[in-house]
Parts: structure tokens; sequence; C-alpha cells
């Protein structure tokens, strides 16, 4: 219930950070994108919902996790800091829907998680690609801060979904031992795929922010 509720934000920080982004890039197809990803997201919660509705459950209103994840929200301007913290909930995402769907009885709900698992795995390769283009600009000390800060913010979000959705995690499979080294496991693979290097940039001349890059052969693999 309480990822259900997650899902159904509206995105008004995200839409408005892309759309500055988007202003400054001169580039309008990627707003236009992320109100896809919004929408993509927000499909996942009517699923949810849908699914508690038949099952007689009823819907969570508020929880702590989400609204301590709201508030956050509230001090990202910055398409990068949004699309980040976006990655590192979606590396979670993965986790927790694989559990519910090999802990639930239920064939529609697997339907449903299987669903989510596959937009989530799109949707973080279109974040990291837009990191990665941002990135080209970084020097290397704020590379490095970067890293430092992100994390710390990982490990905390870690422990938080941990401490409150370990009883469907466990039910799924994972122990917090196995659980910790998933999760950074999946998290320094969407890291590779925010390095600029992990893909083949066009010419200099011709780059510019509203460029679109090409996967490596190799990169984030």
């Amino acid at each position: 219930r309480a990822w259900q509720l997650g899902e159904t934000s509206d995105g008004s920080r995200l839409r408005a950070a892309a759309q500055r982004h988007a202003e400054r890039a001169g580039d309008p197809a990627f707003a236009e994108a992320v109100e896809l990803f919004i929408a993509e997201e927000q499909r996942h919660g009517a699923a949810l919902g849908r699914f508690l509705d038949l099952a007689g459950v009823p819907r969570l209103r508020w929880y702590w996790g989400d609204a301590a994840f709201r508030l956050f929200r509230h001090f990202l301007g910055r398409i990068e800091s949004c699309a980040t913290v976006v990655v590192m909930v979606e590396v979670h995402a993965l986790l927790y829907y694989a559990a519910v769907r090999r802990a639930g009885g239920s064939v529609v709900l697997g339907r449903v998680c299987h669903q989510i698992l596959r937009d989530e795995v799109a949707h973080i390769r279109f974040q990291c690609e837009r990191l990665a283009l941002l990135r080209r600009a970084h020097s290397r000390p704020r590379h490095a801060l970067s890293a430092v800060v992100h994390t710390v913010l990982f490990t905390g979000i870690v422990l938080a979904i941990w401490l409150g959705h370990r009883r469907a995690l466990r039910a799924g499979g994972w122990s917090l031992r196995r659980y910790w080294r998933a999760a950074w496991g999946k998290m320094r693979t969407a890291w590779n795929l925010m390095r600029p290097e992990a893909y083949r940039w066009p010419t200099e001349r011709a780059v510019s922010e509203t460029s679109r890059p090409v996967p490596a052969s190799n990169g984030g693999q």
C-alpha cells in the first residue's frame, strides 16, 4: 500500500525541473519525455490501486516514508538532483517488486509487478542517460564530491526501505545482507550508466546539451 501511494505522485517538482532544464537546453523533447515518464509511474499507481480495491484492502492516505520523500523533493530544484534521487528509488523498486512477485500468490499482482519491473528498467536508463549528458561538464572535484554525497544518500535510502518494508522483502526471499548487496550492485550498474564515457558522443563541434548519446557497446554492462 505504501508503494502504491508513492506511485501516485503528481510529479510536479520533477516536471518543473525538467521544464526549466529543457528551456535552458533548447530541448523541448526532454520535457515531453518526462511527462510520459510521470504518466507511466502514475499508471503503476493506478494498477496497484485497482488491485487493492479488488482485494478489499483500503488504500493508504499517508505513509512516513512517502511523506519524507516528498518533503525531501521540495529542496530539489535542479534536474540533476531530481533525476539522481529518482534513480536511487527506482533501483529499490526493482528489488521490491521482484520480492512481491515472488511472495504473492496472486496471478494478477504478479502480472502488475512484472509490467512495473519492465518499465523501471527503461526508466533507469532514461534518467541515467540524461545524467551522463549533464556530467560531461563536471570537474574532477565535483565528481568526487558527488560520489560522496550519493553514497551517503543511497545508504540512507537502503536502510529506510528495509526498515519500512522488511516484511515484504523477507517474504520475497531477501535477508538484510542479500538485500544490501543486491541494492548496491544495482546502484553501481546505474552509476556506470551515468558516466559520460559510457556513451559514444557526437563530435565536439556538433555536441550540445540537446544531443542524444549513443550507448557504447560495453557501456554500463
